[in-house]
């Protein structure tokens, strides 16, 4: 990236987000999985390549303190942000640099068990990109994870025309913000008057609603950006493949299934059941694949072509199912189990109805899976717990992690398992909200979306320095004030359940 291209994100800054899928535990558990004895992320070095803010690493440092963190950007504007950011959060475990990743020290810079560049391979030129394979390749621990973001093909090639439409009709305006929204109006104009009921036409009018849903200085940096180039799987492979590097899977867990294909397209792909990679680029062309974030690992480890049963073993576990009350687990009845999502799944085999069941009663805990058999064993009959059923709980495990009802994890993340009489939230998700965000992330780097006012000022109010009864009198007062205090007690209440078991409370 060139110094006037710094000024671009000095001039318009990239909207601040934590990236979950860029979390720590969710990289070294993956690659666990896959074969890779990666380092503890409770323990580890984590170097963020085009930082920002620093909003993502600083919500890492947070969550994991004896873990160290730093981060680079060209953006002298950004990476005093993140400087700010990490000192009013308190945080000693991170540093951030102002620097050019083609001018760095890789020696004095050393070797990192986590490397990630979220939202930059693609809007780099090549020499730049060049630069970034080789801190990965001579920083990355024998045994890290990288992480990759970047636009794919053959679905990207769709954005190119929208972007191109946007760019030529906002060619003339010089302000970026304007640029975006004349750049908007030129593409709906454009999707309005083509062929009515067309394929260009329904093409143009999709673009323009996964637009709507992004702000406009993402559109600015990501669609009026002087350099997006999108890349084929197998381009990637071979880029990185040239550094002593190699695939290792997707940052998503589903993205490991076929799922909602049609029987052609898993006819075509199981005729590559023996190669993954081959897989993996049919794949992106049937189902017109436009985005991957990809972890990858030195050339020199041998990963697994798909996640490895036994490493549920040493797993910890988490998942947001609820059941209804009084679910029978100590038979074959079916039970259902239902996500926030609104999606279900019926099971009736007790030992897995049991570990679910479980785990939806001691949230917000993430219980190992040892700790659950044990448990298990003691109230399950022999019968349902000997090693067939255990096989069968693992293959069944593996499912729900891949279909993203469960989460595995390296270690037990839960920070705080009841309700003090002075409840302390994350000083992280407060420190968001007091920053005018409605979207919050809790220790094991979910981002929640805080619509209420109320809730929001809720968790503004943990900080320790208030009881129950002084919370429950501040929040009657500015959001109830007809209301009985014993009905405002309990809805207050009922929150703070909600925020121990979405892991926000420390204290």
């Amino acid at each position: 990236m060139s110094q006037s291209e710094s000024f671009i994100y000095d001039e318009v800054p990239y909207p601040s987000f934590v990236f979950p899928q860029t979390h720590p535990d969710r990289l070294a558990t993956l690659g666990r999985l896959m074969g890779i004895p990666t380092a503890s992320p409770e323990s580890c070095r984590v170097l963020e390549l085009g930082c920002g803010d620093g909003t993502n690493l600083c919500s890492h440092a947070y969550s994991l303190p004896n873990s160290s963190f730093v981060g680079i950007d060209l953006s002298t504007v950004e990476i005093d942000s993140a400087k700010r950011s990490a000192s009013e959060l308190g945080l000693s475990n991170i540093e951030f640099h102002q620097a050019d990743v083609t001018d760095l020290d890789l020696d004095e810079l050393g070797r990192f068990d986590i490397i990630v560049a979220h939202g930059l391979f693609s809007w780099v030129p090549d020499f730049v990109r060049e630069a970034m394979l080789n801190i990965y390749e001579q920083c990355l621990a024998p045994n890290g994870i990288g992480y990759i973001s970047y636009n794919a093909l053959p679905g990207c090639r769709i954005r190119q025309i929208s972007s191109e439409i946007m760019q030529y009709h906002s060619r003339n305006e010089t302000d970026a913000l304007k640029k975006v929204s004349l750049g908007i109006e030129g593409l709906r104009a454009v999707a309005a008057a083509s062929a009515a009921d067309s394929v260009y036409q329904a093409m143009l009018s999709l673009e323009l609603d996964q637009i709507a849903d992004r702000t406009p200085e993402n559109v600015f940096h990501d669609d009026h950006s002087t350099v997006n180039q999108p890349f084929y799987f197998h381009e990637f492979c071979s880029m990185i493949a040239g550094h002593g590097l190699k695939f290792l899977c997707e940052a998503e867990p589903s993205d490991m299934l076929d799922k909602g294909l049609s029987d052609e397209a898993t006819k075509i792909l199981d005729n590559f059941s023996s190669d993954p990679f081959e897989r993996s680029q049919y794949r992106d062309l049937i189902t017109g694949r436009r985005f991957r974030s990809s972890l990858i690992c030195k050339a020199s480890n041998s990963p697994a072509p798909s996640p490895l049963l036994n490493e549920v073993d040493r797993s910890y576990l988490s998942t947001q199912l609820t059941s209804e009350e009084d679910s029978r687990f100590d038979d074959d009845s079916t039970v259902q189990f239902d996500s926030a999502s609104g999606n279900n799944l019926k099971l009736n085999h007790p030992l897995t109805k049991f570990v679910l069941i479980e785990l939806e009663h001691r949230r917000p805990e993430t219980p190992s899976f040892s700790g659950l058999i044990d448990a298990a064993r003691q109230a399950l009959a022999t019968e349902h717990t000997n090693e067939e059923h255990i096989e069968r709980l693992r293959s069944f495990l593996m499912q729900m992690f891949l279909a993203g009802f469960i989460k595995l994890h390296s270690f037990d993340l839960a920070s705080h398992r009841e309700i003090s009489d002075r409840p302390i939230a994350s000083r992280f998700a407060r420190w968001q909200l007091e920053r005018g965000s409605t979207t919050i992330t809790t220790i094991n780097g979910a981002n929640l979306e805080i619509e209420i006012p109320a809730v929001a000022k809720l968790i503004t109010l943990l900080d320790g320095s208030n009881d129950r009864s002084e919370i429950v009198r501040m929040i009657k007062e500015e959001f109830a004030p007809d209301q009985s205090e014993a009905e405002v007690e309990r809805i207050v209440n009922e929150n703070l359940n909600s925020i121990l078991n979405a892991r926000l409370l420390v204290g």
